[in-house]
This record gives structure tokens, sequence and C-alpha cells, in this order.
């Protein structure tokens, strides 16, 4: 335990909060992720949106009482959707340490996967983290995920060994979690605050940062702006296909957090939201990519490469396995397409399956 501390002593954790959606879930969660012990020895900083609302001030009030073990702060939000990326951005300026992990309440970690990260952080091989997470169903709630019966990487290799796969949905190999040097982070501006809610806030962010480090280069800024989401890494296109790229190695390595079932949104406001954060998203790159040009000339990404990752994913992923001596096959969980359960009726899932379709032609 001694040395878990001395390794998490130059590390700040920030978990941002607001009460838009679920606020009793989101204080529970919180209450369990402060007593499990999991960052114990880390600076442990929560960020609170608070609205000009009494029950986000009620809210909020009950966090100081959950635990003195973290630092509180206060950011005041004026519209009825908060930025979760303002949230970040301030606990990073609230944070005294050298090393910033941005955490969220519904995730469960271990302590040896957040040592390993910052190994991996450590071996200059990038300049930052995105850890992946593995997103699991309602029953994986009943079936004691939540408990987390050990290390949570060690429980979850036993649960994919068994081909327990009806308990997750897919894994998300790049995520908001990112452990980052503090220097590194203001270096390269941090979050956008001009973001609402949750959507591409995290991506923009990541994709700046990577244009920024020259982790990749782009030959096509338009091709590389198309969110083409998917669940499964070999249908993915865009920003998303290049994110695969850089996370996969890092699942390879056995860091990774698993995100626990909860209730998602189901306002139209929601995905309005994405729509003008996709706005800003697509903004905020171009704008990096003409300044990186400008600096550098030309500014070029493995084309090739590329190209036959478009043409046969599967076999470029392979690549990347074979190169670290892993076998493809037990890796299968990455390649899930699972439909989800998230709403409880047919008219809920049909309604926002037409919101989801209308959503997605913002950036076709």
């Amino acid at each position: 335990m001694e040395a878990v501390r001395q390794t998490f002593r130059d590390l700040t954790v920030v978990v941002p909060i607001g009460f838009v959606y679920r606020p009793a879930g989101i204080l529970r969660r919180l209450r369990q992720l402060v007593h499990s012990g999991l960052f114990d020895g880390a600076e442990l900083i929560v960020s609170v949106a608070v609205r000009n609302r009494y029950d986000d001030r009620l809210l909020s009030s009950f966090i100081p009482r959950i635990s003195k073990a973290c630092r509180v702060i206060y950011v005041q939000e004026s519209e009825a959707e908060i930025s979760i990326a303002r949230l970040r951005h301030e606990g990073a300026r609230a944070a005294s340490r050298e090393l910033l992990l941005f955490y969220d309440v519904d995730l469960i970690c271990s302590q040896s996967v957040v040592e390993k990260a910052i190994a991996y952080l450590k071996g200059d091989r990038n300049p930052f983290v995105i850890i992946p997470s593995i997103y699991t169903r309602k029953k994986a709630l009943s079936a004691g995920i939540a408990a987390g019966d050990g290390p949570v990487d060690q429980v979850w290799k036993g649960i994919l060994a068994k081909r327990r796969y009806d308990l997750v949905y897919h894994v998300a190999l790049y995520t908001s979690t990112i452990l980052i040097e503090r220097r590194v982070y203001f270096q390269s501006g941090g979050f956008d605050p001009n973001f609402s809610s949750h959507g591409l806030e995290d991506l923009e962010y990541i994709c700046r940062l990577c244009i920024q480090e020259r982790v990749f280069e782009l030959s096509d800024i338009d091709e590389f702006l198309k969110d083409g989401r998917a669940v499964s890494p070999l249908f993915t296109e865009g920003f998303r296909k290049y994110l695969n790229l850089i996370t996969i190695p890092i699942w390879l390595e056995g860091i990774f957090t698993v995100h626990l079932w909860h209730a998602r949104p189901k306002r139209m406001r929601y995905f309005k939201e994405r729509k003008r954060n996709y706005r800003i998203f697509s903004e905020n790159i171009k704008r990096e990519y003409n300044r990186k040009c400008a600096e550098n000339g030309e500014y070029q990404f493995q084309s090739s490469f590329l190209k036959s990752y478009y043409e046969a994913p599967l076999a470029e992923i392979e690549k990347i396995f074979k190169s670290r001596g892993v076998r493809l096959e037990s890796h299968g969980i990455l390649f899930l397409d699972n439909p989800a359960d998230l709403y409880r009726t047919r008219i809920e899932r049909f309604i926002i399956d037409v919101l989801r379709r209308l959503d997605k032609k913002v950036s076709d």
C-alpha cells in the first residue's frame, strides 16, 4: 500500500460532477469512488457544476460531507446544460501535482491499472495516455460487477476468458479518461469550455493534442473530420479511425477501466447540443491543423498505411497485435457490435433511434 501511495504522490485526479441527469445516482457513485481507496495517496479534486437552481445548491452541499479526502471546487454555470469540458479544465487549474488524470464517477478501476498507465506515460511512448473502457450492460450490475471482486483488470480477464460477452456492450478504445502531465496539458490549451454538456469535448481535446504533439499527422483534414461512429473499430471512419491506432496498444498493455451501466439522457436538448458541439469540434481542429501547416509546411500522415487500414482494417489491426506477440482471437471483445438496451420500451428506442439518425447528418 505504501508503494502505491508513493506512485500516486505526483498524481491529481479530477472528477467532474453535474446534476442535470440522475443526481442521486451520481452522488452514490461518487461516495463509492471516494471510499474505495482507489486513489489513496493522490490529490482528488471533485469539480462541481452549480447552476442557479435550488436543487443544484442543495445537492452540491452534500459533497463535502462524503469525505475529507477530496477537495471540492464549485464552477458556476448559467445554462441549463453544464459544460463538462469547463469542469475538467477548472479542476486541472486547481491541481497542484505533476500528473493529471481525468476520471468519471461511472468507472471502476484498479490501482494496478493506474500504476501501469503512469509507467506507460513515463515510457516516452506518448505525451499522454487515453485509457479505454469496457461498457457494461445493465445485467452486469446484478452480476456483482460494481462491487469488483478483486482488482478490476483481473476480474475482467476472468470474465472475458469465460466469454461472458452478454455482460458487455462494447469496448470504447478512446474515452475521456486521460492521463497527462500537467505541464503538457496547459501548454496544449486544455479542454475547450465552449462545449456544452457531453459529446465530442473529450475527442476534440485528444485530436488537438495529437496534432500538436505529432502523434499522428494528417494529409486530408476533411476526411479526418468525418464523425464515422461505430461500436466496432472495424467500421469507424474519420478521426475515430485514427484514434484506434494509438489506443489499441494501450488496451494490449492491460490498461482499461470498466464503465458501469446507467440510463442515458432522453431529451431533445441533449442531441441539439451534440450538433453545436460538432461545429466547435470542426472549427477547432481545422484551426489547429492550419496552424501546424503554417509552422511546418508539409503535414503528412502515413498515407499508405491509412489507405490499407481503410481497405482492410482487420488485417492492419492484426499487425498491431502481432508486433506485440498477441493473438488477435484472444481479444474478440474489441469487435463486439452489440445493440444497446439503454431504454426500457420500444417507443423510447424508436424515438432515440430517429434522433440519432437525424444527428448523424451533421457530420455526413
